[in-house]
């Protein structure tokens, strides 16, 4: 009887032997000869797993393992939950573990236990989990303040140990009671010894889940601990935290007028002496909350003009001074388009006029045009494309030849050619206008028809030159066509259709205008329509859905919405590739 009740062994004749404990404690002990174990039931090595003796718990787990007997699952899972024994509870989960059988639920029933232990051993094997149970991470949290230090520094060691695995951060930040302020605080004492991939996503993503809740104190919190005294070995997770907080509240509506004390902590990370990352990461910031002017924003005026400056520190500060509510000269921007310049500091010039209203800054970007390299013209046509002002300069300067209809680009030339804004349209298919004689253009490129294609080099022409409107593979826009169904095509009829689109417009695909009777033009594809309204498309992938009693007109174009003239765009070689990629 003190044998069962204690888990005391017997000594003399009964040593070496082990017994099942019975269901119900202080009942009856069955005497099994260890010498014959291998010849128990299931059922009987499934209780030997709450056997008080650790060699019997062990061999008798072995011999589960080992037979992987098919009637085990249940009776394991009932140890697992039911036991009234800690360490049978145990043993059964780390075996249905070996088994392959575990399941939420045992895990689930075991992260309660009033034994320390028991959760700790349950915390670690439900690691393994978190991927094809998300609704574990939720139970794992909140052990996040268990009083056992080995449960807390176990499930500290489980969010470690998969930092690099970005589906177990979002398992963790996803729970419904998780408190990110807290996991941002306990992410800085435990993960801020040295940079990985996976480290800065975490830092990142909880700290776009700080700014998603909206409160004040811990978005103010983030930014101070992202600002206080930064060095190149904590850059890189202060960087990744402001990252976080810069890609998430412009969404959330959250007035940046709330953030005014944060302004000058930010602009003091701006030096030429805090890691690039944390600098560029603070811009993001300070371009939500505005750049205070005084003494630190003009010094940076200053170092922006100063040739002597670090390029890469001018840059950054050139784009700083962009947002400042204080605007400097536009001369500080323009003298800086100057070939002697480094091309990151004419870029940033370029960023930064952009940034400002009016046509003046696109009239001095044409004046150092003859200057600018293929790199900074290419950021210099996207200043014209924002409003139908500057879209009209830049057909001005491609008519009279300032500017090269090349730079312009075919997917420029597609949207100027589908403008909103009706004068633009037209005045754009005048400038751009090519031969009407497709047959000819056809004919100029047989060529690509017998050049070897290469696949590879035909996504880059893709991607450059047909993504815009249409999608392959998962790739693209779905505003035209999806060209996956070309595959079946030949070669030669999926060309002539490409240089004269015109030849044939797939079903539903027709380019329509609305005329809506508050004086709006609004033109794309139909992308739906129903009794009492209508939904176009327009190149950006824009839904626009119209009420049919505020439609006044609406008229199909009588040519396809992908404008002739690609040929200007690619060469046969480039053909060849793409015709490739197509086919592939």
């Amino acid at each position: 009887e003190e044998t069962v009740k204690t888990g005391k062994l017997y000594n003399g004749s009964d040593k070496g032997r082990i017994y099942r404990i019975s269901p119900k404690n202080g009942g009856p002990a069955k005497w099994l000869n260890t010498l014959s174990l291998g010849k128990v039931t299931t059922d009987e090595l499934v209780e030997n797993l709450a056997n008080p003796n650790g060699w019997h718990r062990r061999t008798a787990q072995r011999l589960l393992l080992d037979r992987m007997p098919a009637d085990a699952t249940a009776l394991l899972e009932k140890t697992a939950t039911e036991s009234i024994s800690p360490v049978g509870r145990v043993h059964a989960l780390w075996t249905l573990e070996g088994l392959g059988k575990t399941s939420p639920a045992a895990l689930q029933a075991n992260l309660s236990h009033p034994k320390p232990e028991v959760r700790e051993n349950t915390v670690e094997i439900a690691e393994t989990h978190l991927q094809r149970t998300p609704g574990l991470a939720a139970d794992l949290l909140r052990l996040e303040n268990d009083p056992d230090p080995a449960v807390r520094f176990q499930l500290l060691c489980l969010l470690v140990k998969d930092i690099e695995n970005k589906w177990t951060h979002y398992a963790a930040l996803s729970a419904l009671d998780v408190n990110p302020a807290k996991i941002f605080q306990n992410a800085v004492q435990t993960l801020a010894d040295r940079p990985t991939d996976g480290r800065k996503l975490f830092f990142q993503n909880v700290a776009a889940l700080i700014s998603l809740t909206g409160d004040e104190t811990s978005i103010a919190d983030v930014i101070r601990t992202a600002t206080t005294t930064p060095t190149a070995q904590t850059g890189w997770w202060q960087a990744a935290s402001l990252e976080g907080l810069a890609l998430t509240l412009p969404m959330t509506g959250f007035e940046a007028t709330r953030l005014a004390d944060a302004k000058s902590r930010l602009l003091a990370n701006v030096t030429a002496q805090t890691p690039p990352e944390l600098r560029k990461a603070s811009l993001k910031m300070l371009a939500f909350t505005g750049v205070p002017s005084g003494p630190a924003l003009q010094k940076l005026v200053a170092q922006a003009a100063d040739a002597g400056t670090e390029p890469g520190f001018r840059a950054d500060a050139l784009e700083l001074i962009s947002f400042a509510d204080t605007k400097p000269p536009m001369s500080l921007f323009t003298q800086n388009l100057d070939p002697r310049q480094p091309t990151a500091v004419q870029q940033a010039a370029l960023k930064a006029l952009g940034r400002r209203s009016g046509n003046e800054p696109c009239r001095a970007v044409l004046a150092k045009w003859p200057s600018l390299t293929p790199a900074l013209r290419e950021e210099a046509v996207e200043m014209f494309m924002h409003d139908t002002d500057r879209m009209n300069l830049l057909l001005a300067a491609v008519a009279d030849g300032r500017v090269q209809r090349g730079t312009v680009g075919w997917r420029r030339t597609v949207s100027l050619m589908n403008a909103d804004d009706m004068p633009v349209r037209r005045r754009a298919r005048e400038v751009f206008a090519v031969t009407d004689d497709r047959n000819e253009v056809v004919q100029k490129y047989q060529s690509a028809l017998t050049l070897p294609g290469n696949a590879q080099r035909g996504l880059a022409v893709f991607e450059q030159s047909c993504a815009t409107c249409h999608q392959m593979n998962g790739r693209g826009r779905a505003f035209g066509p999806d060209l996956a169904s070309l595959k079946n095509r030949t070669p030669a009829a999926i060309m002539t259709d490409i240089l004269n689109p015109n030849r044939s417009i797939a079903d539903g695909y027709e380019y329509w205008t609305a005329e809506t009777t508050d004086g709006r033009q609004i033109s794309g594809v139909l992308a739906s329509e129903n009794a009492s309204a209508i939904t176009l498309r327009d190149l950006s992938g824009k839904d626009t859905p119209l009420s049919r009693n505020a439609i006044r007109k609406l008229t199909a174009a009588s040519g396809s919405a992908m404008p002739v003239g690609l040929e200007n765009a690619l060469t046969p070689q480039q053909m060849a590739d793409l015709l490739a990629f197509l086919k592939k």
